[in-house]
């Protein structure tokens, strides 16, 4: 499946690099499923940058690292969950 030949796809990479020297926050919605994990391989491979990846739970986040892998990134870091509601001032 090549993603890069729907030209909605095809604008988030062209987006990205247009503001490298001033980044820019690019919320993607309305995806479900694998979809959006192959989406951000897709992205973070074509414009050899990392990205970041927010998942709501440990369960969820997990699966992504294995979904992205599958999906052609070989390194993939997660970052450890905050699980409390400590004071953080």
């Amino acid at each position: 499946m090549d993603l890069g030949q729907d030209k909605n796809v095809e604008k988030i990479p062209a987006r990205l690099e247009k503001t490298a020297g001033n980044p820019d926050i690019i919320r993607i919605e309305g995806t479900w499923g694998s979809f959006a994990r192959c989406l951000a391989a897709y992205i973070s491979k074509k414009i050899s940058r990392p990205i970041l990846y927010i998942c709501p739970h440990i369960d969820d986040a997990e699966k992504t690292v294995d979904d992205v892998q599958t999906f052609g990134c070989d390194s993939v870091e997660p970052l450890s969950a905050w699980e409390g509601r400590e004071d953080l001032a």
